[in-house]
């Protein structure tokens, strides 16, 4: 089972490792003394096409004493997006690794306040706030070179 982080523990950003294996990211966080990483999505994926389930990604996490603190990466989310797991399945992968939160990124340059109204950009984040919340989730939007 996964471990809550403390206030004192470290966590190793996956963007700092990029595309590396998960098992090695994982080994790498817990031989430097990390208690948590970020993981990309696209990590979670890569792992679960290479033959790991949900359970295995969990034990090797648990085995190592690392817990995920966020699922990072794009997903569909805002209106208009397409081409991205859904808010749906993020959350399921987020929830099957004992992610402490997921990560809510805009990647277009589309900016609030032109045909994405701050009203749909909220109403959009809030949905995704209620289905990370009933997953035991939290929500955070991460500002990123690309977005609007």
């Amino acid at each position: 089972m996964t471990h809550p982080l403390g206030s004192d523990d470290l966590v190793l950003c996956s963007g700092t490792i990029r595309r590396a294996p998960f098992d090695l990211t994982v080994r790498a966080a817990a031989a430097a003394g990390f208690r948590g990483i970020s993981l990309y999505y696209d990590e979670y994926r890569t792992a679960r096409r290479a033959g790991w389930s949900d359970g295995d990604l969990r034990e090797f996490l648990d085995d190592h004493d690392i817990t995920v603190a966020e699922l990072d990466g794009r997903m569909d989310w805002l209106p208009g997006d397409t081409g991205a797991p859904s808010t749906a399945e993020f959350v399921a992968a987020a929830s099957a690794l004992g992610a402490r939160s997921i990560t809510v990124l805009e990647v277009r340059g589309r900016q609030v306040g032109g045909p994405l109204t701050l009203r749909a950009t909220a109403s959009a984040f809030a949905a995704v706030c209620d289905r990370a919340a009933d997953h035991d989730l939290l929500a955070h939007i991460e500002y990123f070179p690309q977005s609007g």
